[in-house]
């Protein structure tokens, strides 16, 4: 091994290898999270298809890759990456209310001709989930409401 293979890279491409190995690093535990954990009940209906072999295997896999990860972040010295719940579960609500806010009915005109009583119909309905939404980002940023 080079005796400083950290200073090969620059600030930008570290930063950039060290985004892209902790992505990585992230969607491998989430993964395992996916085939090991209890499909959500809900509109989404997930099928158990994942060979029985590969999870089995999977954590030891997951686990070699986290070490080869860690390896590389301290042979070129990658800083740390901070990921803040709190910014990322606020993002997700907001984005939530957004997304609701774009599937009323006077904005399904794109997706073809809308049924005259929709709107009467849909939108308290979305609007009460909005409410729920808000509710949640509040409880989040100030405790309860």
């Amino acid at each position: 091994m080079p005796p400083d293979d950290a200073a090969l890279l620059n600030d930008s491409q570290r930063r950039h290898l060290g985004v892209t190995l902790s992505q990585i690093q992230r969607l491998l535990h989430e993964i395992i999270l996916q085939v090991q954990g209890p499909a959500p009940e809900g509109l989404i209906h997930e099928t158990q298809d994942v060979p029985a072999e590969f999870a089995r295997r999977l954590p030891a896999m997951v686990e070699r890759l986290d070490a080869r990860i860690g390896t590389l972040a301290e042979r070129f010295a990658l800083p740390r990456r901070e990921h803040s719940r709190y910014r990322w579960v606020r993002a997700v609500l907001g984005i939530s209310i957004d997304n609701l806010e774009d599937t009323r009915a006077a904005s399904l005109h794109a997706y073809g001709d809308v049924a005259p009583g929709l709107a009467g119909a849909l939108d308290p309905e979305l609007r009460a989930l909005q409410d729920e939404l808000r509710s949640m980002l509040t409880t989040l940023e100030w405790g309860t409401p």
